[in-house]
C-alpha cells in the first residue's frame, strides 16, 4: 500500500454455516478494532454453501502497519488460519529540505522512497517536471529505500523555487501499484550579489562601499579590510524578504590603496555553516589638485580630472601676467606653480581706459541734517585698469564729467564740521578711447 494512503485486505472462508468467528492478525498479534482499522464482515450462500467474509480495511498507512498478514476464521468451534501474506509499505520515507545554496556552486536536493521494488522518480520545480537526467537514483543499504538526489549546478537565482519529488510503483503480483508525492522544499541561492566596484576618491572625501547579499534567511556580512578581518561596518539594513545590505565607512586619511572584501555566512536550518568566497574592492586614495580662482584681469581654463589637471591662464587687454599664456600642471594633486591673483596686475598698454566717476557733495551750512542740493564737483577717482595714477588721466577725459548727471547725496556730519560724502556708483563709469 501507498504511505498515507488506504488498503483494504480480503478473506473469505466456505462452510456449511457462518464463521464463529473471525480475527486478523499482523506479525502474529491480533488486530484491535480502530480508528484506522476496521473490520467488516458479509455473509452469503454460494450453492449450498456459505461464505463468510471478511475485510480489513487500514487508512492512513504507515510503515508501523507492515508485517505478515493472516485472517483466522472459525468454524464448528475449529479455528482455519489463511496463507500469510507480506504487508508492504511504499512511500517518501525522507522527504527534502530547505537547501541554501552557495551562487555559483552545485548544490543537491535529496528524497528516500521505500518499497519492495525500485520506483521511478520525478522531480519538480515550481509544480514542472525536470529532465530526467538531472537527478539519479541509488538503493541504500536497506535494499528497500532508493535515494534520488538531484543536482543543481552553478546554482544562481534562476534556480530560487519549490522542489519536490514524486516516487511511482508499477503494479505487480506482490504490490499495488501507484505514486506518492513528497512536500515541497525551498531551495534559495545566497551570496554576495553586488559590492561598489573599484574607486578612486579623494584624500579627506567621505566615501562608504556597500556589500548587498541574497538569501532568504538573516546573514552574517563579514568584512575584511587589507587582508584582515575588519568589525567596523555600518550594520546590517534587510532591504526586503531576500535581500540585506551592510556598508563600511573607508577611511581617506591617507593617500594609497587598500581593499575591501565582503563575504556573506549563512547558517541552514539544520544548522550547517557555509560562507561564500569574499567579493572584493580596491579603494585608491589621491591628492586632489586645489581648486583655483580666476586671477584679477584674467581668466582662468582647466582641463583633467580631480588630480590630473593643466590650467591656462589668459590676461585681459591692459594686463600681463608671468607669461601670456602662462601654463600650470598639477600631477597626482600637486601643482608645480599655483597662479595667485597677481598674475595679471602687471600693467601693460591698453586700448583704451575704463574711467569710473564719482561725484563730491557739500551742504553749506555746517552740520545741517538735510539732503545736500549742491554737486562740488564730478571727477574721475579710478581706473579699472592700466593706470594706476589719476594724474595719467589725459585732460580730456576729464571734460567729458559734464555729461554725467549725480543724484543729490546726503550730508555726513560728524563732529565740528560737514565732511564730504563720496559714493562711487551713482555717476557710473565711462570707457575713454585714448587720444
Amino acid at each position: 500500500g501507498i504511505y498515507g494512503g488506504n488498503l483494504t485486505i480480503s478473506c473469505v472462508g466456505m462452510s456449511s454455516a457462518d464463521a464463529e468467528s473471525v480475527q486478523w492478525n499482523i506479525n502474529g498479534a491480533a488486530v484491535a478494532q480502530t480508528s484506522t482499522k476496521v473490520i467488516e464482515n458479509t455473509y452469503d450462500d454460494i450453492d449450498t454453501a456459505r461464505s463468510s467474509t471478511t475485510v480489513l480495511t487500514i487508512s492512513s498507512l504507515s510503515y508501523e502497519d507492515e508485517g505478515e498478514v493472516t485472517c483466522e476464521l472459525k468454524f464448528s468451534g475449529t479455528w482455519y488460519t489463511s496463507s500469510t501474506n507480506s504487508l508492504n509499505v511504499i512511500g517518501i520515507v525522507t522527504e527534502p529540505f530547505d537547501v541554501g545554496a552557495l551562487k555559483g556552486a552545485d548544490a543537491a536536493v535529496y528524497c528516500v522512497a521505500e518499497g519492495p521494488q525500485i520506483p521511478s522518480i520525478e522531480w519538480y520545480k515550481d509544480s514542472t517536471v525536470l529532465d530526467s537526467s538531472l537527478s539519479s537514483l541509488a538503493s541504500v543499504s536497506s535494499g528497500s529505500e532508493y535515494i534520488s538526489t538531484l543536482t543543481i549546478t552553478s546554482a544562481s537565482d534562476s534556480s530560487n523555487g519549490m522542489y519536490k519529488c514524486k516516487a511511482t510503483w508499477e503494479t505487480s503480483s506482490s504490490v499495488e501499484g501507484g505514486y506518492v508525492e513528497s512536500s515541497e522544499a525551498q531551495l534559495a541561492t545566497y551570496g554576495v550579489s553586488y559590492l561598489t566596484g573599484s574607486s578612486t576618491v579623494a584624500l579627506g572625501s567621505s566615501f562608504t562601499i556597500t556589500c548587498k547579499i541574497d538569501n532568504y534567511q538573516t546573514p552574517t556580512v563579514l568584512w575584511k579590510k587589507a587582508g584582515l578581518s575588519n568589525t567596523d561596518s555600518e550594520g546590517l539594513v534587510q532591504l526586503d524578504v531576500t535581500t540585506w545590505t551592510d556598508s563600511l565607512v573607508v577611511s581617506t586619511s591617507v593617500v594609497g590603496s587598500t581593499q575591501y572584501a565582503c563575504s556573506a555566512k549563512y547558517t541552514d536550518s539544520n544548522g550547517g555553516v557555509s560562507s561564500t568566497d569574499y567579493t572584493a574592492s580596491t579603494i585608491t586614495v589621491e591628492q586632489s589638485c586645489s581648486t583655483l580662482t580666476d586671477p584679477d584681469g584674467g581668466a582662468l581654463v582647466c582641463e583633467g580630472n580631480d588630480d590630473d589637471q593643466t590650467c591656462t591662464v589668459t590676461c585681459n587687454d591692459g594686463y600681463i601676467g608671468r607669461a601670456t599664456p602662462s601654463v600650470f600642471t598639477c600631477t597626482s594633486g600637486v601643482w608645480d606653480g599655483e597662479p595667485t591673483s597677481s598674475e595679471c596686475t602687471v600693467v601693460a598698454t591698453p586700448s583704451a581706459y575704463t574711467v569710473v566717476y564719482k561725484a563730491v557733495y557739500v551742504y553749506p551750512i555746517p552740520c545741517a541734517t538735510s539732503w545736500g542740493p549742491y554737486m562740488l564737483a564730478a571727477y574721475p577717482y579710478h581706473l579699472e585698469n592700466a593706470v594706476a595714477d589719476l594724474s595719467e588721466v589725459p585732460a580730456t577725459v576729464q571734460l567729458v564729467t559734464d555729461s554725467f548727471v549725480c543724484e543729490n547725496y546726503p550730508v555726513d556730519c560728524s563732529g565740528a564740521g560737514c565732511q564730504k560724502k563720496e559714493k562711487s556708483t551713482d555717476c557710473g563709469s565711462a570707457l575713454i578711447p585714448l587720444l
